[in-house]
């Protein structure tokens, strides 16, 4: 359907007399199940701004809107639980992850493999999450969303190396993510391979925008390396990045606490 609408709307836009290049150019929209067009446009776009740019608080607050336009949006709610996770706000990550799981029936197989495995992540259910993410990969087995979702349960359970295989099996699949190579630095992190994760965000920094969350990752590192007034003098320059944003701010004034009692 999706793609007939989006033959159909092409047409139209050329009788109109919009250019040919003008309509190419249009990222093309996520083939997610939802009732709402706009919802699906809000949806494209924060997954545009939060996996292909990184920026993930930006891509929260257009979630946010989608599920206010279609609030059994379940891969929305999905999305919205894994970016919130990933920033520490678990409470609201349980309720939208509980949200999306609770509006599974209606969806297509590999939204349903998806919307479980990561509801079972959230509830500590491992065993179910893995189980449900290798279903859907012997199916889908280049699909890059459940080989980043079944990487990220065996970043839970500390199996760095499992992780870091499926992260790079997820960027073979699809190289136009920012957040899979933030995800394939911190495995190489957590499992002591500084070099390997530097080297990974030197990757990313060529073909991505700078974001607050690879830089983080860097701080990391210059701390491990004990390369102290280096990690301080990053972490500054992100504190008046971030401005007057709160949910910006968080991290690098944590960081900063953690340094000065250092």
């Amino acid at each position: 359907l999706l793609a007939v609408v989006d033959r159909v709307s092409d047409r139209l836009r050329r009788g109109i007399g919009e250019s040919l290049w003008a309509v190419r150019s249009s990222p093309p929209l996520e083939q997610v199940t939802t009732s709402s067009l706009q919802a699906l446009r809000l949806y494209s776009q924060a997954i545009r701004i939060g996996d292909q740019e990184g920026d993930t608080h930006r891509a929260v607050d257009i979630l946010k809107q989608a599920v206010g336009f279609d609030t059994n949006f379940a891969m929305a709610y999905r999305k919205l639980g894994i970016y919130l996770m990933n920033m520490g706000v678990h409470a609201a990550s349980d309720d939208a992850l509980m949200h999306a799981f609770r509006n599974r029936a209606r969806l297509p197989e590999i939204e349903r493999f998806n919307t479980a495995g990561s509801y079972f992540s959230s509830v500590f259910l491992y065993d179910s999450a893995i189980t449900t993410y290798r279903a859907m990969l012997a199916i889908y087995p280049t699909d890059p969303r459940g080989l980043a979702n079944l990487a990220a349960v065996y970043m839970d359970l500390t199996d760095f190396a499992r992780a870091e295989s499926l992260y790079r099996r997820a960027l073979e699949s699809d190289s136009s993510i920012a957040l899979l190579y933030n995800h394939l630095a911190t495995s190489q992190f957590h499992g002591g391979r500084y070099a390997d994760a530097t080297h990974t965000l030197e990757v990313r920094a060529k073909r991505f925008p700078r974001q607050q969350d690879d830089q983080l990752i860097e701080v990391g590192v210059a701390m491990m390396r004990d390369d102290y007034d280096g990690a301080q003098a990053l972490t500054n320059r992100l504190l008046v990045d971030a401005g007057t944003d709160a949910g910006s701010r968080v991290e690098p004034l944590k960081i900063l606490g953690t340094l000065a009692l250092m």
